[in-house]
C-alpha cells in the first residue's frame, strides 16, 4: 500500500509551576484604551506606526496595573509578618532598663538593711512609741511643761552660732598662747564646752519626750525614763479607770521650785493603790510621778478620772 504515512505528534507537556499557572495571559487579551483602528490613520505607513505604538503603550499600562493589583496584598502581608511583627517583638525584648542610681544600689545592700533595722530598734528603745489597738482612741496626752524643752531646742536650733563662737575662741586662745610662748593647741580645749552643751541638750530633749501620760478609751499608758538605764524608756500600761488618786506637789529641788511657782507647773502624782498617804504629809504613797506638768493638763486628767 502506498500513501502518506501518518505521523502522530505527541502533545507537549503542559505541566507548569503553580506560580506560572496563576499568572493570566494578558498578552492574549485585547489591549485596553481607545481603539487603535482610528479612521483617519488606518491606512499607510503612518497608520501602521500609530497602531504599533498605541498597542505597545496600552499593553504596558495593562501589565503595570495588573502588577500593582497583585502586589498590594502580598506587600501588606509581607510587611506585617516580616517587618512589623519582628520589630515590635524585638523592641519589647531589647528594651533597655534604666541604670540603678547609687542610692538604689546602697539600699539593696544587706549591711544597709541591717543598719536600718538597728536604727529602728534603737529609736524604739529611746523614744516612746504608742501603738493603738484596733478601735482605740486617745482621750488625753500629757507632756511636761513646755519650758523644759525651750533651752535644748534653742541650742540645736542655733548650733551653727555655737560652733562659730567655739571656732573664734579657739583662734583667740591659740593666738594668745603663742604670744606667751605656749602651743596653739591650747585653744582646742574650748571645744569641750560645746560638746558638753550639746550632750546636755540631747539628754534634756530625750527626757522631755520620755515623760508622757496617755489616756485612751481602753488603757492608761505612762512612759518614763528607765531607772538606772541612761536614755532608755520604760512604760506602764493599765486598764482604763484604774487611777484612783491624782495629786500635785512641788519639786524636791529648792531652785527648781522657782520655775514651778512662776509658771504654775507641779509634779503630778497618780496612784492606783487607793488612798495611801505618807505620815504627817499630804503626799500620796506609792504613786507614779511626772515632773513639771501644767495645771490645765492636770484639770483635764481630773475630769476624765473623776467624772464617771
Amino acid at each position: 500500500m502506498s500513501g502518506n504515512p501518518t505521523s502522530t505528534v505527541s502533545p507537549e507537556p503542559t505541566t507548569q509551576s503553580s506560580e506560572k499557572q496563576r499568572v493570566p495571559d494578558i498578552l492574549a487579551q485585547p489591549p485596553s484604551g481607545p481603539s487603535v483602528n482610528a479612521p483617519s490613520q488606518s491606512k499607510g505607513p503612518l497608520g501602521a506606526i500609530y497602531r504599533a505604538v498605541s498597542t505597545a503603550l496600552w499593553r504596558t499600562v495593562d501589565i503595570v496595573v495588573w502588577t500593582l493589583d497583585q502586589s498590594k496584598p502580598a506587600s501588606r502581608d509581607f510587611a506585617h509578618k516580616v517587618v512589623i511583627t519582628p520589630l515590635v517583638v524585638e523592641t519589647k525584648k531589647n528594651t533597655p532598663t534604666a541604670p540603678r542610681t547609687l542610692g538604689q544600689r546602697v539600699h539593696s545592700l544587706w549591711i544597709y538593711k541591717l543598719l536600718q533595722r538597728l536604727k529602728r530598734d534603737i529609736v524604739l528603745s529611746i523614744i516612746p512609741t504608742l501603738d493603738l489597738l484596733e478601735g482605740e482612741v486617745i482621750r488625753l496626752d500629757i507632756h511636761q511643761a513646755p519650758y523644759r524643752d525651750v533651752v535644748p531646742r534653742r541650742i540645736f536650733g542655733f548650733w551653727w552660732a555655737i560652733l562659730l563662737a567655739a571656732s573664734a575662741l579657739t583662734l583667740l586662745i591659740g593666738y594668745a598662747a603663742q604670744l606667751v610662748g605656749g602651743p596653739f593647741a591650747l585653744g582646742l580645749f574650748v571645744w569641750v564646752i560645746p560638746i558638753l552643751v550639746f550632750a546636755w541638750a540631747a539628754e534634756e530633749r530625750i527626757h522631755y519626750q520620755q515623760w508622757r501620760l496617755v489616756i485612751t478609751n481602753w488603757r492608761t499608758i505612762m512612759f518614763m525614763p528607765t531607772p538606772h538605764s541612761h536614755w532608755l524608756v520604760d512604760d506602764v500600761r493599765l486598764q482604763a479607770g484604774r487611777i484612783q488618786v491624782v495629786d500635785v506637789n512641788f519639786s524636791p529641788s529648792r531652785w527648781w521650785r522657782l520655775f514651778q511657782i512662776a509658771t504654775g507647773a507641779r509634779d503630778l502624782v497618780i496612784s492606783i493603790s487607793g488612798y495611801g498617804f505618807k505620815a504627817n504629809t499630804a503626799e500620796v504613797r506609792d504613786g507614779l510621778i511626772i515632773p513639771d506638768v501644767m495645771p490645765e493638763d492636770v484639770k483635764k486628767l481630773e475630769e476624765i478620772v473623776f467624772k464617771k
